[in-house]
């Protein structure tokens, strides 16, 4: 049996005692760090786009554009995009403020609620963004040219 029981959903409902909302809140709290591959390493020379991604449960998110071989022309620039729930159409919400990259570097992006006066670029985040996680996200890393790039992207999500 685990140490915490399973809930459908980690807000109170009706009909929730005390002590059900009490281990609710213990067991959000003690949520590890959510780790995993958006994009596997490979060459690629156009613009890639993850799956849809749902991290409205979490608080921040640390995208990792880990860069292993580079023409050195054009760049890589991961964008975060939101949907609209109606339309269903992609939007860039946010711009990566340090430019695209052009070397074989690793490069972290901090996104979410809280995280905008956490890291700056002058410690080698390519951008911070104080803004929520949705339930319709994904990343669209945009080449500026046809050159090959190898490259993974990563995640982190905090609770």
């Amino acid at each position: 049996m685990p140490l915490f029981p399973t809930f459908i959903t980690a807000g109170p409902e009706t009909g929730d005692t005390l002590e059900r909302l009490n281990a609710k809140i213990l067991a959000y709290q003690l949520r590890p760090n959510l780790k995993g591959t958006l994009l596997a390493s490979a060459a690629r020379t156009a613009n890639t786009v993850t799956t849809t991604l749902d991290w409205s449960a979490y608080r921040a998110a640390i995208l990792y554009l880990n860069v292993s071989v580079a023409s050195g022309t054009g760049g890589i620039r991961p964008f975060l995009e939101y949907q609209d729930p109606v339309s269903l159409a992609w939007r860039a919400v946010v711009t990566p403020g340090s430019g695209p990259i052009l070397t074989a570097v690793m490069t972290p992006y901090v996104y979410g609620l809280g995280s905008s006066g956490g890291l700056s670029v002058a410690i080698n985040a390519g951008s911070v963004m104080g803004i929520p996680l949705s339930s319709a996200l994904r990343i669209n890393c945009t080449h500026g040219d046809a050159t090959s790039y190898t490259y993974s992207l990563s995640y982190e999500l905090i609770p």
